[in-house]
């Protein structure tokens, strides 16, 4: 099943890095999607020295263990960081297709008195980072959910970096920063599984809601801030049925409901709920409840 939550556009590898100089700063700033098939190349165990990684992950699963030594799953919609200094492992689950938005930003005072200044090995961007609190070092994985907002942002930031003056490359850190704070406003919750009970809270929500609406599942649920895929998967996990079996049911409680009020004739029933004839809701109806509507009716 198509990942409908993100487009064809970011699922692709593009990449750029720019070289910077600011003051008594230097370092390097890049932006990227990348996409594997199969094993990935970039599995990682050690600690880390190349200054600051954030990596958003499209598609794929994987896990993430920190310096602490405590595990995190990664799958679409979890941001997990690097940072230079701290030990990390990160591996990709084998033989799938893998993809992810990044930003890594490596910077250090060329001022060696002023780099001892700052709180995190001369790293400026991780000092700026933890002293406007949009960086946890105890959190280094979280889960914002796909956002198609912020990957558009990403995106933008690609091009605007392949084109920018070497005096504009500077000002890269603050949009870094301010997709650090929209990442931070999106995650509810560090904890993956209360993640996951979200995402199906607010997809049951909108069921509940569109109980009428025949748009497909995976364009109506499309907001929920995860694939379509993953989903179902929640749902069959903690429901014990499909979306479009929960859809279903809820329809049919629903018609129970209309049909129970002595105005609504089974055929005004099927038509407030969008069936395209009385005989398709007829059918569907008997197979949920063990009896026609007309059953239903007569007996309420």
């Amino acid at each position: 099943m198509k990942e409908v939550n993100v487009p064809d556009i970011y699922c692709h590898t593009e990449k750029i890095y720019r070289l910077f100089k600011q003051e008594d700063m230097e370092g390097i700033i890049g932006f990227g999607f990348l996409r594997y098939y199969g094993d990935y190349p970039a599995n990682y165990n050690g600690v880390y020295n190349g200054g600051y990684a954030g990596v958003y992950v499209l598609k794929g699963s994987g896990s993430f263990v920190d310096h602490n030594g405590k595990r995190f799953k990664l799958y679409p919609g979890a941001f997990f960081q690097r940072i230079t200094g701290l030990k990390h492992t990160m591996k990709v689950d084998k033989k799938q297709c893998w993809v992810e938005a990044f930003m890594g930003i490596r910077n250090n005072n060329t001022d060696s008195e002023a780099s001892n200044k700052l709180k995190w090995n001369g790293n400026r961007f991780i000092d700026i980072m933890l002293n406007l609190g949009v960086l946890d070092l105890e959190k280094p994985v979280i889960y914002p959910g796909i956002n198609l907002d912020l990957l558009h942002e990403l995106d933008l930031c690609i091009r605007d970096l392949k084109i920018a003056r070497l005096n504009e490359l500077p000002g890269f850190q603050m949009r870094a920063l301010n997709i650090l704070e929209t990442i931070k406003k999106l995650t509810v919750s560090d904890n993956p599984e209360e993640e996951e009970n979200r995402f199906l809270r607010k997809a049951c929500a909108i069921l509940d809601e569109k109980i009428c609406d025949r748009t497909p599942l995976p364009e109506l649920l499309s907001k929920t801030g995860i694939s379509y895929s993953r989903l179902r998967a929640l749902f069959r996990k903690e429901l014990g049925i499909s979306p479009g079996d929960y859809r279903i049911r809820q329809r049919i409680d629903y018609a129970c409901k209309l049909l129970s009020e002595a105005d609504n004739s089974v055929k005004e029933t099927a038509r407030i709920l969008n069936y395209p004839d009385q005989f398709n809701f007829s059918a569907q109806f008997k197979k949920i409840t063990g009896m026609t509507p007309a059953e239903f009716k007569r007996r309420h």
